[in-house]
């Protein structure tokens, strides 16, 4: 069984989907965030334990998208997420063949926008559910460094680790990087015993022009002081 074929078998005893979320079973033959596709590069690639970085977003979006992207063979590399992500990438000198693309939360929102916080905040059994798989896929992968897009997810990255317990009240990148939390070194998580990892927090792709100009670190500003916290760890 490969890490792919582990990870989907494990997803279908997720149960407890709201009504406002429906699954997503990684029908995108080509590139696409996992659930929504097997989250890697390469081509017909389903391994996992030979990717050193996870990138990590808090949830694939909405169904209708899912569907075209499943029509299409791949989600929209030239829709700003992912043509800004690669863009990112490249400017931290990261190959996107050595990255995990994945979520926390797993299926897709029914209806409404793909834009703002995950609804699946608001149903905690079916958090716990995401939160005990996102164990499962770091597990899976053990990553070498997590790199964590935008800021949703600091309350419950927050409680699977006592290193990050910190940025459970975060809000904003100012304080994130005045409070010198956007980077984690040897973070440990509830349930994976004698395996840690790097994190760091970056700004989401989506938005990547309204935020990447406040980030600071060190001496450094915007872009460079994103480029500067990732390359601690590489």
């Amino acid at each position: 069984m490969t890490d792919i074929e582990f990870l989907k078998s494990e997803l279908k005893k997720i149960n407890s989907y709201p009504s406002i979320f429906a699954k997503a079973e990684c029908e995108i033959s080509g590139v696409g965030f996992f659930p929504g596709a097997r989250g890697l590069w390469t081509p017909r690639d389903e391994v996992l334990s030979d990717k050193p970085i996870m990138i990590l977003g808090h949830d694939f979006g909405t169904e209708k998208d899912y569907r075209l992207s499943v029509e299409r063979g791949s989600e929209n590399t030239n829709a700003l997420t992912w043509s800004n992500l690669i863009k990112m990438l490249s400017y931290y000198e990261i190959e996107k063949e050595k990255c995990f693309f994945t979520n926390a939360i797993m299926g897709v929102r029914s209806n409404g926008s793909a834009i703002g916080k995950s609804p699946a905040f608001e149903y905690p059994d079916y958090l716990g559910d995401c939160k005990n798989f996102l164990i499962e896929q770091i597990g899976t992968q053990k990553p070498t460094l997590i790199l964590i897009l935008g800021l949703h997810l600091l309350s419950l990255m927050s409680s699977m680790s006592t290193e990050l317990s910190a940025i459970s009240k975060i809000r904003s990148y100012k304080k994130l990087d005045r409070e010198k939390l956007a980077s984690f070194k040897n973070v440990s998580f509830i349930g994976l015993d004698e395996y840690k990892t790097n994190v760091v927090f970056i700004t989401h792709p989506t938005y990547r022009h309204l935020n990447v100009n406040n980030r600071r670190f060190g001496d450094f500003e915007g872009a460079q002081a994103e480029f500067e916290l990732i390359k601690q760890f590489r």
